[in-house]
């Protein structure tokens, strides 16, 4: 029988005033470190810590409760510059979640309240979960990060997710792979765009997506479109049809129906209509009025402000507002209610607040202001007063002070003319320096739209938002493989703070003894890790490949050889070395078993050595995987007639007849060059030339490798690395392995007369082996990784069980 009131505390202290006055509320339920901010009232204050949830519940009976008693009230921007209180009935609420069509409601569903409590979307996600016997999914922080939501989603399996159209787009920019297990996945709040939508579409093949359009006043959902392939031929997304117990009519300037392909004025009655605004008759009586639209008799409608039309398919296409109110990053923001409190600051002359961008994820609040005549206008001055007097969502992302506001003819400031300044970037002497600030700042320049940036430049004062600040966050979590919370942009705004705050976190995948990379190939998810060591050439590229075709909650996690990023001789060591210094690395991302362990190649050497030592120190391995790594040290039984085929096979299909021409012509031209020598001189040159070929095979008994002329660029690297690695695998006596390991075998290899086990099947307890498509150097190629892929998977699968 009560109404409930949703707060945010770190709204501005004289917001948080105006609101329980307006209200004048019984209680107040926050939690003990926040009570102060709530103590003067006349109101109890209760803290959620001093309930006790075992003691006998307190039982009130109330009578004469119909479905049109208050619910909740919600507020939202005023145009008059004070915020107004939505009345949300009872009806409205089981209305929006109950015996409805636009979506499915039931006890199998999964919800994540995404939306903060003061935004009306958290009507959807809580009661659309409660009142459904289904699952609501409560995000530890308050604000999630772009990954704290992917993450969320996948752990909890949340089957039905809300998303503004800003954060629709981030998602689908930065984790889109995250959103394959949702079921429904509703947009909206403002234009979706239609590049984005399109990506969802081709990528999320099981997901219903849904468009839908609605005010506070009408209790989150008017109307409601499952997005289908069609609707990207046309200029926008259609919000679709009313959902159910809800109607919508659209009325020209005169309050005339109009008809089909023509623009007007939306307005929605049934029964998810607001009783009206709190203390605000006037305005209800503006805004909520009765019509008799043909053959249906009066109706109670709310005036939306929204522009629209009717498709000839029956469904409305949205076409922008007929006031000045705008959506930023899913709220609704009168630039009325911002500009009566800058207009309020002294010294300020003339004020106009504007929404600029194209889309919902670049949209931002734009403040142009002029001082009054004898007055100066400090920009941080104002800055610091916004963030007194309003709530985060309602603060303009850009001030810009101009001696004076253009205007047209008509007297009318002029909003074409007015720039969307930015500040100065910085002088060369702030040029981003280090490597980690570099590439900070293109992550900025990309985000931002700028060709360049100062090191000391504000990411706010930039044009940057809460929004653009996820995607930024969500970019340095790919780039340095770190999670920071969004809180962080707060104290380090700028490059040069923000990468000193990166250099001080610990760097974990790197072990100060091997250096060695554990670098995150996919590093989402909760279940055990798959730990994949480098291939020959050094690098973990090749098992992007294969992550995409894991269950999605499987981080791979790739170690990369030290050798790679420089340029001076390698000394590899010898495996045994290598095994020890690469469980370095991995303990610091998982200190104990169960482990999974894969390598290609020579990685699969390595791996096979980690697991040994593993074992050794009383830890299990749960999965060893070998792609195509061979024994070397193991004599093969060889069918002569089988190898003699798959040699002269390779040779014919890697061009070696060509090669041998080419050898043998400057083989003759060396030749012809040595005539004029006496035969002595001919004889000594050509046995040095075989010396120097038969000692460097042999006279490299410490593995270092100096870089050849062509190797030395870092790109090259890893040709230099393959010839160390081979001398490496050659020096490696491998002993038995008390457990299973698992060989992912070619089938071309057979071809060379290998034997079956590839030399692994008596040092091992039990080998399972597992033909796969392709070639050595092509098993992770496009065509092949598909069989590789699920294979892996069904036995990582089978590993968990």
């Amino acid at each position: 029988g009560g109404v409930y009131v949703p707060l945010d505390q770190d709204y501005p202290e004289e917001r948080l005033k105006y609101l329980l006055e307006d209200t004048k509320p019984v209680a107040v339920i926050t939690d003990s470190s926040s009570a102060a901010i709530f103590s003067e009232g006349s109101y109890s204050t209760i803290a959620l810590e001093a309930i006790k949830m075992n003691e006998t519940p307190i039982v009130i009976h109330i009578s004469g409760l119909i479905a049109l008693n208050p619910a909740y009230i919600m507020y939202t921007s005023g145009s008059t510059g004070e915020p107004k209180g939505v009345i949300i009935p009872h009806r409205a609420v089981i209305r929006l979640v109950c015996n409805t069509d636009y979506l499915p409601f039931g006890s199998d569903e999964v919800f994540l309240q995404a939306a903060p409590l003061t935004f009306d979307a958290s009507t959807l996600e809580i009661w659309g979960a409660l009142l459904n016997g289904a699952l609501l999914v409560i995000p530890e922080n308050g604000t999630s990060s772009l990954s704290e939501i992917a993450q969320t989603v996948r752990t909890h399996h949340v089957t039905t997710l809300w998303l503004s159209a800003g954060l629709f787009q981030a998602m689908v920019d930065e984790h889109l792979d995250d959103l394959q297990g949702v079921r429904n996945l509703l947009a909206g709040g403002d234009v979706l765009p239609v590049l984005h939508v399109s990506r969802a579409l081709e990528k999320l093949t099981n997901t219903v997506l849904i468009n839908g359009y609605g005010p506070t006043e009408n209790t989150t959902f008017t109307a409601c479109h499952t997005i289908r392939k069609e609707d990207l031929k046309i200029f926008s997304i259609p919000i679709g049809q009313p959902i159910a117990n809800t109607s919508v009519w659209i009325f020209d300037p005169q309050g005339r129906e109009v008809p089909v392909g023509i623009r007007g004025e939306i307005f929605t009655g049934g029964d998810g209509l607001a009783l009206g605004y709190l203390n605000n008759p006037a305005l209800t009586a503006e805004r909520f009025i009765k019509r008799s639209p043909s053959n249906h008799g009066e109706q109670r409608l709310y005036r939306t402000g929204d522009l629209g039309r009717w498709r000839n398919d029956g469904t409305i296409e949205f076409l922008g507002r007929a006031d000045q109110q705008v959506k930023i990053r899913g709220f609704r923001v009168e630039p009325g209610e911002v500009e009566a409190v800058i207009c309020a600051y002294p010294g300020v002359g003339k004020c106009k607040v504007a929404a600029r961008g194209n889309t919902a994820g670049e949209k931002k609040l734009v403040a142009w202001m002029s001082p009054a005549a004898g007055s100066v206008l400090d920009r941080d001055a104002i800055k610091n007063y916004l963030t007194e007097k309003l709530p985060a969502y309602l603060r303009p992302d850009s001030l810009v002070i101009l001696d004076s506001l253009p205007l047209t003819v008509n007297g009318k400031i002029d909003l074409h003319t007015l720039p969307v300044s930015q500040p100065q970037i910085a002088e060369a002497s702030s040029i981003p320096l280090t490597e980690s600030e570099q590439q900070l700042a293109q992550i900025w320049c990309d985000l931002l739209k700028l060709p360049s940036v100062g090191r000391d430049n504000n990411f706010f004062e930039l044009g940057g938002h809460s929004l653009l600040g996820l995607r930024l966050f969500s970019r340095i979590r790919d780039t340095f493989g770190l999670s920071l919370p969004l809180t962080a942009l707060l104290s380090a705004p700028t490059i040069r703070t923000l990468a000193n705050l990166i250099s001080d976190q610990p760097k974990e995948w790197v072990s100060p003894n091997a250096e060695a990379i554990l670098s995150p190939v996919q590093p989402k998810g909760h279940l055990t890790p798959f730990f994949c060591i480098h291939g020959g050439d050094g690098r973990v590229m090749i098992y992007r490949h294969l992550s995409k075709h894991l269950d999605s909650d499987r981080p791979l996690l790739g170690i990369e050889s030290p050798g790679l990023f420089k340029n001076d001789a390698i000394k590899v060591g010898r495996v045994e070395k290598m095994a020890a210094d690469y469980l370095r690395v991995l303990k610091k991302r998982q200190a104990h078993g169960p482990y999974y362990l894969g390598g290609y190649s020579f990685g699969g050497v390595v791996a096979y050595e980690m697991a040994r030592l593993l074992i050794a120190e009383g830890e299990k391995v749960q999965f060893l995987a070998l792609f195509d790594t061979m024994n070397r040290n193991r004599r093969l039984r060889y069918n002569p007639i089988k190898w003699a085929r798959g040699m002269l096979n390779t040779f014919m299909a890697a061009g070696v007849p060509a090669r041998i021409r080419g050898i043998s012509k400057r083989g003759w031209n060396y030749l012809r060059g040595q005539e004029s020598l006496p035969l002595s001189a001919q004889i000594k040159n050509f046995t040095q030339q075989i010396m120097r070929f038969m000692l460097g095979r042999l006279q490299n008994k410490e593995g270092v490798f100096a870089p050849r002329p062509a190797e030395a660029h870092t790109g090259l690297r890893g040709s230099q690395l393959v010839r160390a690695y081979i001398w490496s695998m050659r020096k490696y006596h491998p002993k038995p392995y008390r457990g299973k390991l698992t060989l992912f075998k070619v089938k071309n290899n057979d071809e060379q007369g290998m034997t079956e086990d590839y030399g692994w099947g008596k040092l091992v307890d039990k080998l399972d082996i597992v033909p796969v498509k392709g070639e050595h150097l092509t098993m992770f190629d496009a065509e092949n990784i598909g069989t590789l892929g699920e294979s892996v998977r069904q036995h990582l699968e089978a590993s968990d069980a």
